[in-house]
């Protein structure tokens, strides 16, 4: 019987046989070295192609260790009893390889959705104040530039600095974005959030502007060949903000993950966003009021579809 445990480092689900019982070996997810529990052994290092890793599909442990102090904690428990340390949330795959059913997909979302409504447009409404705010001071600078230009006056100075704050405000409002995101994969899971996900994204922020700007420039490449390249492109790496949080890769690799995720998935996933166009347009037709209800909805959708995508259980399935 397989020995199956999680990393105290990253908290990364492992299974090995049981003759490595004992030994130590490098985590595949952050590559530190480990002790295999349940057994004595002589401390001799195995390669890393021991290990049976979560992304196998196999279902998360029910205990695993505090990565402060090593105690044994319940899978579900989100501070250590020994030592106080916060705990991040095991998270659950489902058994066999993710595969992304955009009706289904659609149907998870609804019902998680009316569960978490006000947490999720609220969230959402959130983020938006908070990037218009970021925005305001540029925007009270570039209407002195005008008032400038109407008394005759020189506006560039005000013009200068109103476009870099503008600047600086656009970062924000992605800055806040990015925790949006956070956020929207914990309403999927099931899992508690809060306002001050929308502040949790700093550890990713750089790589994800990065990955952000290469994402775009491909976008754009294909757009200017033809539309359906930049199509393609879109289809492809879609899930690369979820995966960089869920996965936290280093550099662009959330970018490379992405097109590992969505090979033999690119008809579902433009099933997927075919359904999220229409979703913001029946908000449309419902004018304001449901836009506020639609565009959450679409955010929701998809965070559920990477879920599915991965093979990681859902709010449905943890209930």
């Amino acid at each position: 019987m397989a020995i199956e445990f999680n990393c105290p480092h990253c908290d990364k689900f492992l299974s090995t046989s049981p003759d490595k019982a004992g030994r130590k070996a490098k985590c595949p997810g952050c590559g530190e070295v480990v002790t295999v529990p349940a057994g004595e052994g002589g401390g001799t290092v195995v390669d890393e192609g021991d290990w049976n890793a979560d992304d196998q599909g196999l279902p998360a442990a029910k205990s695993r260790s505090c990565p402060m102090c090593g105690a044994k904690v319940s899978a579900s428990d989100t501070v250590c009893e020994a030592c106080g340390e916060e705990l991040k949330p095991a998270v659950t795959r489902s058994s066999g390889p993710g595969r992304l059913n955009a009706a289904k997909a659609v149907e998870v979302t609804w019902k998680i959705y009316k569960e978490d409504m006000g947490t999720t447009i609220g969230l959402t409404i959130l983020t938006g104040v908070l990037g218009l705010v970021a925005h305001l001071p540029a925007v009270a600078l570039l209407m002195m530039a005008a008032f400038a230009v109407a008394n005759g006056d020189d506006p560039s100075a005000y013009e200068l600095v109103g476009n870099l704050l503008s600047l600086a405000g656009s970062i924000a409002y992605v800055y806040f974005l990015l925790g949006l995101q956070i956020a929207l994969l914990k309403i999927a899971r099931g899992q508690e959030v809060g306002v001050s996900d929308l502040f949790g994204g700093g550890k990713y922020f750089l790589r994800m502007v990065l990955a952000l700007l290469l994402f775009m420039l491909a976008y754009l490449a294909g757009a200017l060949l033809c539309l359906l390249p930049g199509i393609y492109v879109a289809i492809m790496l879609w899930p690369f903000v979820f995966v960089l949080i869920d996965e936290d890769a280093p550099g662009i690799d959330c970018l490379a993950r992405s097109i590992e995720l969505t090979r033999g998935n690119m008809m579902s996933s433009f099933a997927m966003f075919v359904n999220a166009i229409g979703i913001i347009l029946l908000g449309y037709l419902a004018c304001l009021v449901g836009i506020v209800i639609a565009a959450p909805m679409v955010g929701l959708l998809y965070a559920v579809s990477y879920l599915h995508l991965t093979g990681q259980r859902t709010a449905l399935d943890v209930a």
